[in-house]
């Protein structure tokens, strides 16, 4: 009896599993494929776009359901002829890559969420590398923060690859207050242009482009942006402050005080235009500046065209006015 029924439930499980898998068999799922999931475009220059199609196809025996296409980079665009297909449909996933500015090689996956349950997330990807044609190091020159009276100076680099070799022909300022010199280290390959600027400066921000002018067919002329701050003996970031009227909640505002001298001073102390308000001082170990604190700003009319006053031990800037400004709220 007991081989019996033994035997009788071997039957049963067999035909239990026999059913089940009919019925797996008899369901509709779809099924997403790419036959070129990985696409190779080589070396291109960095003023290309790259441009390629991804066939997808629905080779299931239900309707494919394309819920969204992801990338990895901003630089890469994509666009989906059809986010439906049929059995037996397909349809075209058009990429662009963008290699502007990229050098080196270049690696972009692009993912693909469907309804597929076996292959819910898709992965393409485009490869290769991007070979500039010329190289500015750095591409912006900063000279940071530099005092009136500063001869300060900066480099830059440029290098041509070896199948664009170009002359450098002339490099120069659009300002008066700069003066380049342009040296070749490898005639056709590389150069280094020298940026110096030429005192008195104007205080505050200075703006301009170092021209580059080349025999190269697509870099006829180059723009390098340069910029920096210019400074007194004494100097405050930020150079004002500024409040917003938030329904005349007091707020808080800190700024730092340096010497454009690069020489050590003493802050006597600071004066604030309204009462109420408060700061408070605080010398900063890591540089030779101090830091102000600001408490209690009442956001109102009154701030404006107001100065806080900073009083120091310098004989060229024994006082500094960091100027109030009320920022009005927006309608």
């Amino acid at each position: 009896m007991k081989y019996k029924a033994f035997l009788s439930f071997i039957l049963f499980l067999l035909l239990y599993l026999h059913l089940a898998a009919a019925h797996a068999a008899s369901q509709a799922f779809p099924d997403i494929v790419c036959d070129e999931p990985e696409f190779f475009f080589g070396a291109a220059t960095n003023t290309q776009d790259i441009i390629h199609e991804f066939i997808l196809s629905n080779e299931g025996s239900s309707p494919l359901y394309i819920r969204s296409v992801r990338t990895d980079c901003g630089c890469v665009a994509s666009k989906l002829a059809n986010d439906t297909l049929a059995p037996g449909e397909n349809t075209a996933l058009k990429i662009r890559l963008d290699l502007a500015k990229r050098s080196g090689p270049q690696f972009r996956r692009i993912i693909v969420e469907s309804n597929d349950p076996d292959k819910p997330r898709m992965i393409l990807a485009m490869a290769g590398e991007a070979i500039a044609p010329l190289e500015i190091i750095p591409d912006q020159i900063f000279f940071g923060n530099i005092h009136v009276s500063a001869a300060a100076q900066q480099t830059c680099e440029i290098k041509f690859s070896e199948g664009d070799q170009s002359y450098i022909h002339s490099a120069s300022a659009l300002s008066p207050f700069f003066v380049t010199e342009l040296i070749s280290l490898r005639p056709r390959r590389d150069y280094k242009i020298n940026i110096r600027t030429v005192p008195p400066l104007p205080k505050g921000s200075l703006q301009t482009s170092l021209k580059v002018v080349t025999d190269h067919p697509r870099f006829k002329t180059l723009e390098i942006p340069v910029q920096c701050r210019v400074v007194g003996d004494i100097y405050s970031i930020p150079e004002e402050i500024t409040v917003k009227s938030k329904d005349g909640a007091p707020v808080a505002r800190t700024f730092l005080v340096y010497s454009g001298l690069k020489q050590k001073f003493k802050l006597l102390n600071v004066n604030v235009p309204v009462s109420g308000m408060e700061a408070r001082i605080r010398t900063m170990s890591f540089a030779n500046g101090y830091r102000v604190d600001l408490r209690n700003i009442v956001p109102s009319q009154e701030l404006n065209g107001k100065n806080i006053v900073v009083e120091t031990d310098c004989e060229t800037a024994p006082t500094l006015n960091v100027p109030l400004r009320l920022q009005e709220k927006a309608p």
